[in-house]
């Protein structure tokens, strides 16, 4: 099967999912970490406050790249061989995107991770991305950043504008703005959010049922696992930031046949399906309903409904998505008599999460009706 985007380089990702083992750097790379976090701060913080695509936002931007670039070319030579003996596709999915899986060293990772979120950060100067999404996508890659760095180093001092980068003659592949290029190598950052905020909601689980338990720290584990979900969401709309003609014409037809062997649908996604695992596994740990949990921890019930929040909205985003690009049509495992399409199967799924989410969060969503009920009306 022909990749869509071949210029694309192959990413790998941990076989065994796990993206929390703290990387050693060497002398260079954790140079220029605390710089390279501090313009992607400083880009965070421009679009929080910005009204337009501002020349000052432009230049954020262009900064905060060539920082990350730094970054990535200074781990290359540790990135994972995508083409070796021990990388595999999980699934249909995972060929299409051009995605391995491997036995990784936290080093490994680290100079995946780094490369990841370069090509991401330089596509953003080439999409039409909203202001908020952009700080939403930083946020969760200054949150990659603070876990590849060592212990004392994290969230230290930023850098201020002007700092001076090594050059960028280094051989990495840098986006143009092509879209289908935008649509795979965003998907690639896509997915290493989706890894992080499953790990960070295992963790969570895991301090939920260690002996005696430890509330504060699955607390603080299900805002780690939030700040993820926002970031994937908002990575979702920027991976779709085409026109729509574009994504009928030129994207959507890669994702069939004969392009392919089989339609694909984000269901074979297994990054993503490990993450809504990891949910429905916390709701079975932590089973208390939204007020009950407020009276023993408070904290931790708070963290529960503000990731369930962001779940939900995720699911809401993706209905907009598909709305945008394909309107009425149907997704493309529907077959021609099907009875909904792709955006009312997306509603169908957000309905009927709100309501299993209902007693665990502040503002329950009780607005659903039993299918039956629905069709005798």
């Amino acid at each position: 099967m022909a990749r869509p985007a071949p210029r694309v380089p192959l990413v790998v990702f941990p076989e065994d999912g796990d993206v929390r083992r703290n990387p050693v750097l060497d002398t260079g790379p954790r140079g220029l970490l605390p710089a390279t976090r501090g313009a992607l701060l400083r880009l965070r913080e421009l679009s929080l406050s910005a009204t337009r695509r501002s020349q000052e936002l432009e230049g954020a931007l262009h900064e905060a790249a060539r920082a990350a670039r730094s970054f990535a070319a200074s781990l290359a030579l540790a990135l994972p061989d995508a083409r070796g003996a021990g990388a595999y596709p999980r699934s249909p999915v995972h060929l299409y995107f051009g995605v391995r899986v491997a036995p990784l060293s936290p080093e490994q990772h680290a100079a995946q991770a780094a490369a990841i979120l370069f090509r991401g950060l330089a596509d953003l100067r080439h999409a039409m991305v909203d202001v908020n999404d952009i700080a939403t996508e930083v946020e969760g890659m200054c949150a990659v950043l603070d876990s590849l760095a060592p212990s004392g180093q994290r969230r230290a001092p930023t850098a201020m504008p002007g700092h001076e980068w090594p050059g960028s003659d280094d051989g990495l592949f840098e986006p143009t703005g092509d879209g289908l290029d935008r649509w795979v190598l965003v998907h690639h950052l896509y997915i290493l959010f989706n890894l992080y905020a499953a790990a960070a909601v295992r963790a969570a689980i895991s301090a939920i049922s260690a002996t005696g338990g430890s509330p504060d720290a699955a607390a603080n584990l299900l805002g780690e696992a939030e700040v993820y979900v926002r970031a994937f969401s908002a990575t979702m709309v920027h991976a779709a930031a085409v026109p729509s003609r574009y994504y009928r014409e030129w994207i959507r037809p890669t994702m069939q046949p004969p392009a392919v062997p089989e339609p694909l649908t984000g269901e074979l996604q297994p990054e993503h399906a490990s993450y809504r695992s990891g949910i429905e596994d916390l709701l079975r740990s932590c089973p208390e309903p939204f007020l009950a949990l407020t009276r023993s921890y408070p904290e931790l019930a708070l963290a529960r409904y503000q990731l369930l929040e962001a779940d939900l909205l995720d699911i809401e985003r993706h209905t907009l998505v598909a709305a945008a690009l394909v309107g009425t049509d149907r997704s493309l495992v529907q077959h021609e008599q099907a009875p909904d399409n792709a955006v009312s199967t997306l509603r169908r799924m957000r309905h009927r999460r709100a309501a299993a989410y209902r007693p665990f969060t502040r503002f329950g969503d009780g607005v659903l009706l039993d299918e039956e009920e629905w069709m005798t009306r």
